[in-house]
């Protein structure tokens, strides 16, 4: 369990090492699947046409909210945080609001924050960022 746990933890580190170079970026497209099991955020970023793409994928969501939709070319990244919150704690890191009690055997989650006019946060089991190729 402890390799599983440690495993999360370093992709947790890439991905936030990836996501810090997008301050700036705009939010292109949120996509939201509400599955009640295995619901999925897709968070789209982009700069312009000399700048790649970059694609947020959070599953297993324990929690999403996104506040003051905006038009993509209003909704600029002005700060991005990813955190890894381990597992077996029994309660949520301070900031980490409106969730109740942390259930029993909670794994290991990613917390993303994205600052900006339109603030986006997930939390969820699994994380994916996928950076586009510029030609």
């Amino acid at each position: 369990m402890a390799a599983a746990n440690s495993e999360f933890a370093d992709v947790c580190r890439r991905a936030a090492d990836i996501l810090a170079r997008v301050e700036g970026y705009f939010l292109d497209r949120v996509l939201v699947d509400t599955a009640p099991t295995d619901g999925s955020v897709d968070i789209h970023l982009r700069l312009g046409p000399t700048a790649p793409d970059v694609v947020v994928s959070l599953t297993k969501v324990v929690h999403a909210s996104i506040e003051h939709f905006l038009e993509p070319d209003a909704a600029f990244v002005d700060e991005i945080r990813l955190k890894h919150i381990a597992g077996g704690h029994r309660s949520w890191p301070d900031g980490l609001t409106g969730l109740g009690p942390r259930p029993p055997g909670t794994p290991d989650v990613a917390w993303l924050i994205i600052e900006g006019p339109m603030r986006v946060e997930v939390v969820a089991q699994t994380i994916t960022v996928a950076v586009a190729q510029v030609y």
